[in-house]
């Protein structure tokens, strides 16, 4: 039997990362973000929490 575990999202320490990506990838993470209302942090750890999708940036 399969089931999800809610993720603790205050726990641990935040840390700061560095990536690289094309200006126009930042301007559309930016745009999605801001329609989600989340930060461009946030919204690349959900992203990446979410995992691979079919659509290629």
């Amino acid at each position: 039997m399969a089931f999800l575990v809610p993720l603790d999202d205050n726990a641990g320490k935040a840390v700061r990362i560095n990536i690289t990506a094309r200006q126009k990838q930042i301007e559309e993470i930016d745009r999605r973000a801001q329609a989600t209302g989340l930060s461009r942090s946030a919204y690349i750890v959900q992203a990446a929490l979410r995992g691979p999708s079919k659509r290629a940036a």
